[in-house]
């Protein structure tokens, strides 16, 4: 193991604190949420010394969303339709001011049951059908409506699911930002 990095403001921040939307579980949620999105939420920086303050394409978070600039949300908004959603916010610095840019949250609207559960090793919730945990991802493609682009998992919210085709088009478009991770690699046992 090597010294430890020393991180620069230049490095990509991390956001932490979600604040002017009281019900963050929704977000994770299939129903839409922009009729009723106030219009003062913030996002802050992560204060750790462990992250920058630079703003990617994309932007780290705490949550299980894509906080998107508006390029890359309307790049996403151009591909996957009304599918999806793109909520506006701000981001808050570490010293808690407004950056000058609006980003959003992108998210897929609805839920959909496309997990195989035993062969994803799925570790249920005692007394109700959500799954807290899997091994790895394994889902059923004939379940996979052909419109969908984007989508989030019934039952098991976590990850957002792309098809290969977009995330290659937004690499080969230049965004910044993205982490990318085939299915079978994601465990969270």
């Amino acid at each position: 193991m090597g010294p430890a990095r020393k991180v620069s403001a230049g490095d990509p921040c991390r956001l932490s604190e979600l604040s002017g939307f009281d019900d963050e579980h929704l977000l994770r949620r299939g129903e839409p949420l922009a009729p009723r999105w106030p219009n003062d939420v913030r996002y802050a920086m992560d204060k750790s010394k462990d992250y920058g303050e630079a703003l990617l394409d994309s932007v780290s978070c705490r949550l299980p969303v894509v906080i998107a600039s508006p390029r890359l949300a309307e790049f996403l908004k151009g591909h996957a339709g009304e599918s999806i959603e793109c909520l506006p916010l701000s981001i808050l610095d570490k010293k808690r001011k407004p950056v000058k840019d609006a980003f959003f949250i992108v998210r897929p609207l609805g839920l959909e049951d496309v997990l195989d559960a035993k062969k994803s090793g799925a570790v249920r919730d005692p007394g109700s059908d959500t799954i807290d945990a899997v091994k790895r991802l394994v889902l059923d493609p004939s379940k996979i409506a052909t419109n969908l682009v984007m989508l989030r998992l019934a039952r098991y919210m976590r990850p957002i699911l792309v098809r290969r085709w977009l995330a290659e088009a937004v690499a080969a478009a230049g965004f910044t930002g993205m982490a990318w991770q085939e299915p079978a690699d994601h465990s969270s046992v």
